[in-house]
């Protein structure tokens, strides 16, 4: 049998069993979910539910509707909270939530994230009940489809090119201003804004975090998104505080990554170092960037091409 049928086998073998495994979970979650009556309970339901993020997080592309009847969870950077209680297990999984998780169904979600080079799978935990409004120019109809093809279907998500959203009930209601503003809503639950700006490129911006005030937008955090991953992640987040936590957990592999890459091409370059002089002074860049917790499009575009270019010589890629 030929490597690549082996390896596809395997894959999905992987997917059964990651699958299977989820399913269980999901079962136990709600069970203990419906019948929390006391500490040691509320913490093996958080247990289950980290557990079942964590067992999503590493299936590429992964996405589930979890029943979760009268949830009402706090989240902060990697640490989950039910009536008080706080599990911690997901602090090494990158997890964009908003800090008011609410609703009867859990959707999580996970998208690859490459830099060019992988650094890890990004994952989305919202609910169905939380509602994202997204009041776009049309001038980033581009952006706002990439956004669309991202998300999943079952997102509580609605696109338009004014600000003339219907009165909502939602428990939680995030207000996305996609090269656009808008004034706050009097509107029942809680509610945060997020304004968005793009560079030319649509692949990179600027990102200002709003909360609610009692009669209009009240500046939070501002900071910067690269890749549309990681813009959906300060969408679905609506908290500067969360999306900077979590950014900067994602550079911390992007930081490791790029050092090993670069000890790689220490080992590769060989007789002619002149091969990977400019791929090995991008990542240097990179890995400078991300060690002060930042990084630049242009280095993933420019690595990106480097390393197409040697695939045409005969001679090891970087990555």
């Amino acid at each position: 049998m030929k490597k690549g049928a082996i390896e596809i086998q395997f894959n999905w073998i992987f997917i059964l069993i990651a699958g299977g495994l989820i399913l269980a979970l999901v079962i136990g979650f709600v069970s203990n979910l419906l019948e929390n009556s006391n500490k040691q309970d509320i913490i093996k339901t958080l247990g289950t539910l980290e557990t079942i993020i964590t067992a999503t997080g590493v299936v590429e592309g992964e996405s589930k509707v979890v029943p979760s009847p009268n949830l009402v969870l706090d989240y902060e950077c990697g640490e989950l909270r039910l009536d008080g209680a706080a599990a911690s297990g997901t602090k090494a999984t990158f997890i964009f939530a908003p800090s008011l998780i609410k609703g009867n169904y859990l959707l999580i979600w996970t998208s690859s994230w490459f830099v060019p080079f992988y650094a890890g799978n990004l994952v989305y935990v919202t609910t169905l009940q939380t509602k994202y409004n997204i009041y776009y120019d049309p001038s980033l109809l581009d952006l706002k489809e990439e956004l669309e093809d991202l998300f999943p279907d079952k997102l509580n998500v609605e696109f338009r090119t004014d600000d003339n959203f219907e009165d909502e009930t939602s428990p939680v209601t995030i207000f996305v201003y996609l090269g656009t503003t808008g004034d706050q809503k009097n509107w029942k639950g809680e509610q945060f804004g997020i304004e968005i700006s793009a560079n030319v490129d649509n692949r990179s911006g600027g990102l200002r975090f709003l909360e609610k005030g009692k009669t209009a937008w009240t500046f939070a955090h501002a900071d910067e998104w690269i890749k549309t991953e990681a813009l959906a992640g300060a969408i679905i987040s609506g908290n500067g505080q969360i999306y900077k936590c979590v950014k900067e957990a994602a550079l911390e592999r992007v930081e490791i990554m790029s050092a090993v890459l670069l000890k790689k091409i220490d080992l590769i370059e060989g007789a002619d170092p002149d091969k990977y002089a400019t791929a090995k002074g991008i990542l240097e860049g990179m890995h400078t960037a991300a060690v002060g917790k930042n990084l630049r499009i242009s280095d993933i575009e420019d690595l990106a091409w480097e390393n197409t270019i040697l695939s045409y010589e005969i001679v090891p890629q970087i990555y």
